[in-house]
């Protein structure tokens, strides 16, 4: 054991010998990827504290291990409190919170997760596991992508922040901090938008002047801002299409499509998928999946307690990622309808029957909408299914006024491309009141019968 261990735990003991063992979480020493190793500080911890417990967790990358420490609330400690853990009230090992939690603080810790090459579903599992609390714990508006440096809010249940600040020194790429408690929760869509700093590389071009002007004329005319990999995935199955399969309610098809084996994956991913396509073994898929593969550990672990139900497979994905295959399919819609727009239309005016901002003060009906992301399950009866917990309703904090263009606000100046709006497609969209409205129809038609049956 290294010295920082040994002094973590001779703090942590200290803690328990001082009269209170109220409120003191278990310790996680540094990452050990020898067996024999650990092992042997297992068996000193037993043999020299009998009043402490110890297991193994994952450690922060895929192939590291560590020991975890916490009070043997079993044993007599000394004559005192002799009775069971479920008789004393203690709580197991992976508890998500203390009940006896503090009335003054609030329940979710608010910090600021900083990541390098991870997106934010494999990051945060990376603290999970290392913290013992289960992906549910913690909450986040967005997902960031995993081919850059991002830095964005997460919730978490009932954890304060000490045990976090502690995971700093031990994690690979991710840096927590900024904490602050909270009522609520974050939400997936809870957010107006993102700031990027852009840096390309390799720029060829026969001069600097060419490059100045490319970049003015982006600065003037703007672009399409699509829906990308980051939305849609960089595999050869893009999530569009099993978000597809989710809104036909063919459960066993969207399985097949995270499960089956893809091209340009390596070579211990490839076998994993290999293994279950092949030979349907579920022992051997979850000993050869890389902890890393979020979506495909949660069915094939399902599966393996629920042969062949593939519907509850699905639900064992953590929400907030199991949503993004179906928020994959609406933006795959809106992208389209943003290239027809232009296409036909152009950028630099608008015309009837687009969608736009409400300005307020207009005798005309104006709709209020709220953002089609937060109302996952109201998308299709299918993926109710899917979800059957509810959403928080976020109409006080993301709602709009919006209205169809008409030829009296076109011919009066009253709006510019600028109020332009495309919608996300869901059950309660208003759309276009013009042709670009049977673009989403046209597409959607393909997965169920009609957009608003």
């Amino acid at each position: 054991m290294g010295d920082n261990d040994a002094d973590l735990l001779e703090g942590f003991i200290g803690q328990l010998t001082s009269g209170s063992e109220d409120g003191i979480l278990p310790i996680v020493l540094s990452p050990d990827s020898d067996k024999a190793h650990r092992t042997k500080v297992h068996n000193f911890i037993k043999e020299n504290f009998k009043f402490l417990v110890t297991d193994t967790v994952d450690g922060p990358s895929a192939s590291s291990k560590c020991i975890r420490v916490r009070l043997n609330s079993g044993a007599n400690n000394n004559g005192r409190n002799p009775r069971k853990r479920k008789e004393r009230g203690d709580k197991p090992f992976d508890s998500r919170g203390s009940n006896n939690w503090p009335e003054h603080l609030g329940k979710f810790l608010r910090f600021h997760l900083y990541k390098e090459n991870k997106d934010t579903q494999e990051a945060l599992g990376l603290i999970g596991k290392m913290l013992g609390i289960q992906p549910r714990s913690f909450g986040f508006a967005g997902t960031k992508d995993k081919r850059s440096i991002s830095t964005q809010r997460v919730t978490v249940f009932k954890q304060h922040a000490s045990r976090l600040a502690a995971l700093n020194d031990r994690l690979i790429g991710i840096r927590v901090g900024d904490f602050c408690h909270v009522k609520d929760e974050l939400l997936l869509g809870q957010l107006l938008g993102n700031r990027f700093t852009i840096t390309l590389r390799g720029v060829v071009a026969d001069s600097e002047d060419m490059i100045k002007a490319s970049a003015d004329s982006l600065g003037r005319c703007g672009f399409i801002n699509y829906f990308g990999l980051q939305r849609f995935g960089s595999g050869s199955v893009p999530t569009h299409l099993i978000g597809a399969a989710l809104l036909r309610g063919e459960w066993k098809s969207a399985v097949s499509l995270i499960l089956d084996p893809r091209e340009g994956e390596r070579d211990e991913v490839r076998k994993a998928r290999e293994c279950y396509k092949e030979t349907n073994n579920i022992e051997g898929t979850l000993k050869q999946l890389p902890r890393h593969l979020i979506a495909e550990r949660a069915i094939v672990q399902c599966l393996k307690k629920c042969p062949g139900n593939y519907l509850q497979a699905l639900k064992a994905i953590p929400r907030t990622l199991r949503m993004m295959y179906v928020h994959s399919y609406q933006s795959y819609l809106w992208n389209h309808a943003a290239s027809m727009r232009v296409q036909k239309y152009g950028t630099e005016q608008v015309v009837p029957g687009d969608l736009v901002y409400g300005k307020g003060g207009n005798t005309e009906k104006e709709t209020v909408v709220v953002n089609p992301e937060c109302e996952d399950e109201n998308i299709n009866d299918a993926y109710n299914h899917l979800d059957e917990t509810s959403v928080t309703d976020l109409a006080e904090r993301k709602s709009f006024p919006v209205k169809a263009a008409t030829a009296e606000d076109i011919s009066t100046g009253n709006y510019t491309i600028n109020d332009v709006i495309l919608p996300m497609p869901g059950s309660r969209t208003i759309y276009p009141a013009n042709d670009i409205a049977n673009i989403y129809h046209d597409l959607v038609k393909k997965v169920w019968n009609v957009l608003n049956p």
